[in-house]
C-alpha cells in the first residue's frame, strides 16, 4: 500500500512537472492545512498560523498573488496589534513573504517596501516602488528573490514644484504589457502657504482635495522618463492600466465618499462619481453608474474589453457599447472576475462594515447563475471601536490561471490568516442551474 502511495505520487509530480506547474502545490504542501468551512462544506488550504508572523494575509487583489506556475505566493504579514509585547503594543509593520511550492518553504523579504506590488504571472517577477531614493525596482523570484534590482529613479525634480512633496506615488503599480513602463498615480502635498499664495484662505479647514493635486502618466522603466498624461482636480488614486491598451487607465475618486468637493458634486450631478476612464491627452471620463448609483471597488476585465465594480451587486460596464450589466446579483464589496469571464469571486462584510468586521467570501458561477459561500462567515477581528490599521478585508481573487482563490480570512482572537481555494469545487458544487 505505501508503494502504490509512492508511485502514485511520483507519476502526479512527472505530470504537473510537465506541465510547467509547481509539482508541490497548496494542497500537498507541508506549510498548510486543510480547512472546511462548517455551512457550505468547500474545502480550502490555510497557510498555517504563524508560521511567519501573527497575521498573514493576502496582497492586495489588484495584484495576481501568485504565479501561472504555481511556484510562487506572495503575501503579507504584520504583528498583532492587539497583543502586548513587554507591555507595548508593536509598531504593526507590514512586511513581505514568498511560498516557493516548488523547494516548499518561505522566504522572508523584510526590506521590501510595505506597498502592492505588481507580480508578472508570466516571467515570475516583482516590481514595486521604493521611497529611499524614490525608485522603481524589481525581484527576479526564479533566480534570487532577496536581490533587489534597480530599473529606474523616479525624476521628483520634474514631477514637484516648489512647496511640494509626494504624498504617495501610486496606490499599486501597474506596467504595460511589454513591461517597459509604469503607470503612477501621483498624490502630491502641498504646503499652507503655497495653498494660500493659490488662493486657498483657509488651510486648516480645506478639504483633502484641495490640500493635495493629483498627476497620472507613465515612467519608461529603462531610460526614466515620465510622461505626464493629465492632472486631476480630484483625490484621485487606485490607477490601473488596462491589461491591453497601454493608452487607457482607471482611476478612482476614492475620498468621493465623504470628501468636500466630493459631496459638492454628489449634491449638483445627484452621481455618485468614483469611476474615471484616463486616456493618454485626453481629459478624464467620469463613467456613471446607471443601473446603481454606488461604486466601492473596481477592475478591468482581464481581456481589456470592460470593467466591474461592487455596489451591492457587481456591475460591468462594457467599454465599446458603454453597455452595463449585472454580472453578480450577491452584495459584494470587493470582487475579481476569472479570465474566461465565467466566474466572480466577492466578499460581503457581515454586518457593519468597519476595519476589522466580520466577513463572508464568496463565489459566483455565470453559467449556471449559482452561487456558494467559500467562507461563510468569519467572526469580526476587533471591535469596532478599535479598528485595525492594515487592510483585514478578504480581497479574494483568482490566481494560477484560475485554479485557485486566495484571499484573507478574520479570526476572533485578533489575527489574520491566508487560505487557497481550489475553484474546481466550486464550479462542481454550482454546476446546476435553477
Amino acid at each position: 500500500m505505501h508503494m502504490r502511495a509512492q508511485v502514485g505520487f511520483g507519476l502526479a509530480t512527472l505530470v504537473l512537472a510537465f506541465a510547467g506547474i509547481a509539482a508541490v502545490t497548496p494542497e500537498t504542501s507541508r506549510l498548510f492545512d486543510r480547512y472546511v468551512d462548517p455551512q457550505s462544506g468547500v474545502v480550502s488550504y490555510m497557510l498555517k498560523p504563524g508560521l511567519v508572523a501573527d497575521n498573514q494575509q493576502s496582497i492586495y487583489f489588484t495584484a495576481k498573488s501568485m504565479t501561472d506556475d504555481g511556484r510562487f505566493l506572495v503575501f503579507w504579514t504584520s504583528a498583532n496589534e492587539f497583543k502586548l509585547v513587554n507591555g507595548k503594543k508593536p509598531s504593526g509593520r507590514q512586511a513581505t513573504a514568498i511560498v516557493d511550492f516548488e523547494k516548499d518553504e518561505i522566504v522572508k523579504l523584510d526590506d521590501l517596501p510595505a506597498s502592492t506590488p505588481f507580480i508578472d504571472v508570466k516571467t515570475d517577477q516583482m516590481w514595486y516602488v521604493s521611497q529611499t531614493p524614490p525608485r522603481i525596482c524589481r525581484r527576479d523570484l526564479k533566480v534570487d528573490p532577496r536581490r533587489e534590482i534597480t530599473a529606474c529613479a523616479i525624476p521628483t525634480n520634474v514631477l514637484l514644484s516648489a512647496g511640494e512633496r509626494v504624498a504617495y506615488y501610486c496606490t499599486h503599480i501597474t506596467l504595460t504589457k511589454a513591461r517597459d513602463k509604469a503607470f503612477l498615480d501621483l498624490g502630491i502635498r502641498v504646503t499652507p502657504d503655497v495653498l494660500k499664495a493659490r488662493g486657498v484662505s483657509d488651510p486648516k479647514t480645506a478639504g483633502l482635495d484641495e490640500t493635495c493635486r493629483f498627476v497620472e502618466g507613465t515612467l519608461d522603466l529603462k531610460t526614466g522618463a515620465w510622461e505626464e498624461w493629465c492632472r486631476a482636480p480630484f483625490y484621485c488614486n487606485h490607477g490601473q492600466l488596462n491589461p491591453q491598451d497601454d493608452n487607457l487607465a482607471m482611476c478612482a475618486w476614492e475620498k468621493c465618499w465623504r470628501s468636500k468637493e466630493a459631496m459638492r458634486w454628489r449634491e449638483i450631478s445627484e452621481v455618485y462619481p468614483r469611476i474615471w476612464l484616463f486616456r493618454k491627452g485626453r481629459r478624464p471620463e467620469l463613467i456613471v453608474p446607471e443601473l446603481r448609483n454606488g461604486a466601492t471597488h473596481e477592475a478591468w476585465d482581464a481581456d481589456g474589453k470592460g470593467f466591474y465594480w461592487c455596489a451591492g451587486g457587481v456591475y460591468h460596464c462594457e467599454l465599446e457599447s458603454r453597455k452595463q450589466e449585472v454580472i453578480c446579483p450577491l452584495r459584494a464589496s470587493h470582487a475579481a472576475k476569472s479570465a474566461n469571464n465565467r466566474y466572480i469571486t466577492f466578499d460581503d462584510p457581515v454586518g457593519t462594515w468597519y476595519r476589522g468586521c466580520s466577513w463572508r467570501v464568496g463565489f459566483w458561477n455565470r453559467d449556471t447563475q449559482q452561487g456558494v459561500y467559500i467562507h461563510s462567515k468569519r467572526p469580526s477581528l476587533c471591535p469596532q471601536d478599535d479598528g485595525w490599521h492594515h487592510h483585514p478585508d478578504p480581497h479574494p481573487h483568482f490566481v494560477c490561471n484560475d485554479r485557485y482563490v486566495v484571499c484573507t480570512i478574520n479570526n476572533a482572537d485578533g489575527h489574520m490568516d491566508l487560505t487557497i481555494t481550489p475553484v474546481a469545487q466550486l464550479v462542481e458544487k454550482t454546476k446546476v442551474a435553477k
